[in-house]
């Protein structure tokens, strides 16, 4: 991965911390920092992860007229997280969703096999739904009650917030079985 830092002034203990974080990601996904650029002005912070893909690419245009819409995970958990952050600034299994979302990419290869379309919701379900929608040429039906929400007195904020980084895709109903 590439990192580029743009900071007003040097922070030694940001900087630590900063460097903790990124080493942590670095050895729970196995990705090297490659290189970046450093620069002084209002902090900035900008990271391009590289790969390549797998077998089979999972695209947002693949939807199918009768395919079921899946998700991997409640929705709404950063939202959850950010407002208990907001409250008392501590880590805590409620905040971590939102300071420390996790990557689906185990989840992802687990459904490549069987799913027409994927995104993650990085912009909430109602509009990364409309990313497949658009791209697939598609309509859908959704029922907002069987949509699973991490707080159910926050639903509207869930449905939009994002964040989340949870997979939104379709299957076949043949295959939902295998997923």
């Amino acid at each position: 991965f590439n990192l580029s830092l743009v900071m007003p002034g040097l922070n030694e203990e940001w900087m630590y911390q900063f460097k903790r974080g990124l080493q942590r990601i670095s050895k729970e996904y196995n990705i090297a920092l490659i290189g970046g650029d450093l620069a002084k002005g209002p902090l900035q912070i900008s990271v391009t992860v590289l790969g390549k893909p797998g077998s089979k690419i999972v695209l947002r245009s693949g939807a199918r007229s009768g395919d079921i819409l899946c998700i991997s995970d409640k929705i709404g958990k950063a939202y959850v997280g950010l407002r208990a952050y907001k409250a008392d600034h501590a880590l805590s299994n409620k905040t971590k969703p939102y300071l420390f979302p996790k990557a689906q990419i185990l989840y992802g290869q687990k459904i490549c096999m069987y799913a027409t379309s994927a995104i993650d919701i990085s912009d909430g379900l109602i509009q990364d739904l409309s990313h497949i929608i658009d791209r697939s040429g598609v309509g859908c039906n959704l029922n907002i009650g069987d949509v699973p929400i991490a707080d159910k007195n926050f639903t509207k904020q869930c449905l939009e917030f994002g964040d989340d980084y949870q997979l939104l895709y379709t299957v076949p109903p043949s295959k939902l079985s295998l997923v």
